[in-house]
């Protein structure tokens, strides 16, 4: 998916599967980083399992900054 943020306005459009992207994760490391359980970087993020990089992402890890909650797994 593309994702643009404007003055509080949001545009999602779905990609071609061959189109360009900033960073493929799987779901335990999206939502690691989604929800700032770690202090996720571009310098970091690619040592992640299943993370890739096509860009620095720079935007994209502006936007879910580290933040004090509390991410738990259950078994």
């Amino acid at each position: 998916y593309e994702v643009e943020y404007e003055n509080e306005k949001v545009q999602i459009k779905k990609i071609t599967d061959n189109g360009t992207f900033d960073i493929a994760a799987p779901m335990p490391a999206f939502t690691q980083i989604l929800y700032g359980y770690e202090h996720i970087t571009t310098q970091n993020a690619p040592y992640m399992p299943g993370v890739v990089l096509q860009t620095d992402a720079k935007d994209f890890f502006r936007a879910f900054p580290k933040r004090n909650n509390g991410l738990f797994e259950h078994f």
